[in-house]
This record gives C-alpha cells, sequence and structure tokens, in this order.
C-alpha cells in the first residue's frame, strides 16, 4: 500500500504571532518535522498544501469575506512556517491562488485528487492546520476520492472559532470514515504493513 503524508496549511500567518493563528502551534513543528524525516527515509510522499492568496481573494473581509487577509502571495505570512522541514522530495500543492475560487480543502480546484492518482497512492495520512476547516475539509474529499484516511490526531491543530468545533471536527472525519490515530500509532501501522 502506497501512502503520501498531507502537512495541512502549516504557514505562518496559521501559527502563533500570525493574522490568523490556530492554537498551540509552536509544539507542532518538532514532532511534525520527526514523522516528515521518517516518511522520507521510508519512500513515503510528503505534500505540503499551502494558501496561496491574491491580495483581492473572496474569502478576505476586504472583499466581503470572513477572514482577515492572510497568507497573500509571495508574502512573510504565506511561507511555510519557521522551522518546518520541507524535503526537496516534497510536492508542493498551492490553494485558492485565483481570486474568485474557495475552498478549504487541498483538492479543491488543485487536481491534487490525480496527483496522487498518478503516482500509485491510496492511502493518505492527515496532519496540520486547521482541524476544524481545511483539516476536515480536506480529509472528507480525500475519503470522496477513494483514498484510505488517517488523521494524525497529534500532529494537527484547531482554530476553534466556536467552542467545540474541532471535536465536531474530528467526529465528522471520522463518521464519514477516517482513522483517528496519533502518528506513532501510524508510524507502526505502516511499518508493519510495509513488513
Amino acid at each position: 500500500m502506497k501512502q503520501a503524508l498531507l502537512i495541512i496549511d502549516v504557514q505562518r500567518d496559521f501559527c502563533e504571532g500570525g493574522v490568523l493563528s490556530a492554537r498551540d502551534t509552536h509544539s507542532l513543528i518538532q514532532p511534525l518535522n520527526e514523522a516528515i524525516s521518517w516518511c522520507v527515509e521510508h519512500d513515503i510522499v510528503c505534500v505540503f498544501t499551502r494558501d496561496w492568496h491574491p491580495s483581492d481573494h473572496c474569502s478576505f473581509i476586504s472583499q466581503s469575506g470572513t477572514w482577515p487577509t492572510h497568507c497573500v502571495q509571495g508574502t512573510s505570512g504565506a511561507e511555510f512556517a519557521d522551522g518546518l522541514n520541507i524535503p526537496v522530495s516534497a510536492l508542493v500543492i498551492d490553494k485558492d491562488s485565483d481570486k474568485d475560487t474557495m475552498s478549504y480543502s487541498a483538492f479543491g480546484n488543485t487536481n491534487l485528487d490525480k496527483k496522487l492518482q498518478q503516482i500509485g497512492i491510496i492511502e493518505v495520512a492527515a496532519t496540520g492546520i486547521a482541524t476544524d476547516y481545511t483539516v476536515r475539509e480536506t480529509v472528507i474529499d480525500a475519503l470522496r476520492c477513494g483514498f484510505k484516511v488517517s488523521v494524525l490526531i497529534d500532529l494537527i491543530r484547531p482554530i476553534d472559532v466556536k467552542q467545540g468545533d474541532s471535536d465536531k471536527a474530528l467526529n465528522d472525519m471520522k463518521t464519514a470514515g477516517a482513522s483517528l490515530l496519533t502518528s506513532k500509532e501510524w508510524l507502526q501501522k505502516v511499518s508493519y504493513a510495509r513488513g
């Protein structure tokens, strides 16, 4: 079974100190880097997604959208988080780079499903930011596309605009068919499957 690790939107604007920060992101980088390094050593594809918005993106409050201006193409806020390991072999997927398209999912308007299928991926493990938005929608879309999906619950972080949003998102992902695992459990499972 060929797997991919999805690292979803771990960008400066979504980390502590950013304009739209998730909770407790400082504690995310080191264990995420450890999982990335393990995947590289074991030839597991690492896919990094990022919001890559034009300055007049439809999701921004300034354009009558919902969110403050964030992750604008070429700005420091759109860069991957400080200290995050981006392997040379990584696949980087830009999301919502057109001002009129809006999708929380990494599969929305990106052809990610076809890119993964072309290289033989049948199972993905989701990590990153934010549990209650992009992680949830990416996981549910991955399941719709026919991938087996694990959510690595220690390697995701919520925004929780409303209290309980992330708990609901986890339940939604599980109900849709995703496995909720720790990164340690997932690495053990992959190691066992590979013999």
